[in-house]
């Protein structure tokens, strides 16, 4: 027998895989010996140690084609004196064929209960040796289908095998996977999800860093735009449609926006959709447009966004422009958007500060010498409207002022 399986199975009353496993027995045997291709002189090892007796035996009845008999000795072991390629490939074909098992079924404990678990040793592992059969695609096949888009369900792919994956993993491959999972589920790129990849045997590739993954895969198989696109787009003003943006996806991506740089690039993308200037925009601007992650990190608050990407000056420097009576136009004011932040016109100083900037774009010496006039065509009506801090009425006005 083969390896270090004993020969029970000879007997009549086998199960189906035991014949199958005498079966596979005498195929080895012939290939060792009687053809001449592999090894023709195999080792053997009896119960008493007697390897001559043993080996002459083998040799007589080999020669005379009475390879039944010559399986039945006990406790006999033949195997090549090593496994090169053709006989690996042909043992593991056979295997195969016999186990009655699908390529991505067979594991190591088939060859271990065929007598040729040497064969994986010599290969390398389970995958390089299904990998040298042609039962499961190679990664160079894997890899050449990727770049023409021409993958196909003749053979499994490595990532089918329903066990642990060994470390055949590359950059090549893992685009390659990634690729392979959008043409097999005929899912769209944006709704691809984690889970996607943990249904089609790609567990491995997203198990580290959930929350980003299958965006990181997504990226590196040129679905989703990188983050360096995107900012070398909003730097060029051009944003291009040839591939998807990441607040796209359907999956919430963890940390997304971490750096200034992509929260202005994003504006700037959002502003190309709404037709908008950044000042003009909403919350629900970036709502609807898979932005609210962004808009969480300032806070729900479009001011503070806009103050965060440098559009709108904020409460420090506008109470340093106050101090020195000096207002310019480099950016805009709070008052200058939609909608101020909840709770903005609660704060007095935040009042004060714009009434000396109404009274110096209207030319006043000091904000007393401001009339409601001066509030009714300007972005203040919001604070003395009626419905507002200052109830429409001057006289609130003034008694803010003479506090201070």
């Amino acid at each position: 027998m083969v390896g270090k399986r004993t020969v029970a199975a000879q007997d009549k009353s086998v199960s189906v895989m035991s014949s199958r496993l005498a079966e596979f027995d005498r195929w080895f045997f012939e290939k060792l010996v009687l053809t001449g291709k592999f090894f023709p002189a195999p080792e053997v090892v009896t119960a008493n140690g007697s390897k001559k007796k043993a080996k002459a035996n083998m040799t007589f009845l080999a020669a005379r084609g009475l390879i039944d008999k010559l399986l039945l000795f006990d406790n006999v072991r033949f195997g090549p004196t090593r496994w090169d390629s053709d006989l690996r490939i042909e043992s593991t074909r056979k295997l195969a064929e016999l186990s009655g098992k699908k390529p991505e079924d067979i594991c190591t404990q088939d060859f271990r209960d065929f007598g040729v678990l040497q064969i994986l040793s010599s290969a390398g592992g389970l995958i390089p040796a299904l990998f040298e059969s042609g039962l499961i695609w190679t990664t160079e096949e894997i890899k050449q289908q990727s770049r023409d888009c021409s993958f196909s369900d003749k053979k499994p792919y490595p990532w089918n095998l329903k066990r642990d994956q060994e470390d055949f993993w590359d950059n090549d491959l893992i685009i390659a996977a990634t690729r392979w999972l959008i043409w097999v589920s005929g899912i769209s790129v944006q709704n691809i999800k984690e889970r996607d990849f943990d249904s089609r045997g790609l567990s491995y590739l997203v198990a580290e860093r959930t929350g980003q993954m299958s965006y990181l895969l997504l990226t590196q198989a040129g679905y989703v735009y990188s983050k360096e696109e995107i900012v070398e787009m909003s730097r060029k003003g051009e944003f291009e449609t040839k591939k998807v943006y990441p607040w796209q996806l359907t999956v919430k991506i963890s940390g997304f926006w971490d750096c200034l740089d992509i929260d202005v690039a994003t504006v700037a993308w959002i502003c190309a959709q709404t037709n908008k200037k950044s000042h003009e925009l909403i919350s629900k601007d970036l709502s609807k447009n898979g932005c609210s992650g962004l808009l969480f990190k300032y806070d729900s608050s479009t001011q503070n966004l806009l103050v965060g990407t440098g559009v709108v000056y904020s409460d420090e420097e506008i109470s340093t422009q106050a101090a020195c009576n000096s207002f310019d136009n480099a950016k805009k004011y709070p008052w200058d958007i939609p909608n101020v932040r909840r709770g903005y016109w609660n704060e007095r100083k935040n009042r004060l500060n714009a009434l000396h900037w109404l009274a110096s774009i209207q030319g006043l010496a000091d904000p007393t010498e401001l009339r409601s006039k001066h509030f009714m065509s300007g972005p203040l009506n919001s604070l003395f409207s009626s419905k507002s801090h200052y109830a429409g009425t001057m006289q609130n006005v003034m008694d803010d002022l003479a506090s201070i």
